[in-house]
């Protein structure tokens, strides 16, 4: 059974709905500078809003991130031992 990344950050972050740009850095452990230039050039992976003059990430969008990131497929030259695997 695959266990998703909303349930990780909910175990992990119990009674949070919402994670700052210092928080979301934590947790994709990223310079919280690069996560703030990224928003400000609007080339963050993830969408955040502004509330009471705070910037906010929902959850299930810091989840749904997390997710693709995970299936994201790795591009370049294969290594050796998926080529071994692919050959048998």
């Amino acid at each position: 059974m695959s266990t998703t990344a909303i349930e990780i950050l909910q175990a992990q972050f119990p009674k949070k709905l919402r994670f700052t740009p210092i928080e979301i850095a934590s947790i994709i452990n990223w310079h919280p500078q690069t996560i703030r230039n990224k928003i400000s050039k609007n080339t963050f992976g993830i969408h955040t809003y502004i509330e009471c003059g705070k910037r906010y990430a929902d959850i299930r969008d810091v989840a749904e991130y997390l997710d693709k990131m995970r299936n994201k497929r790795k591009v370049g030259r294969p290594t050796k031992a998926s080529n071994i695997d692919s050959k048998k």
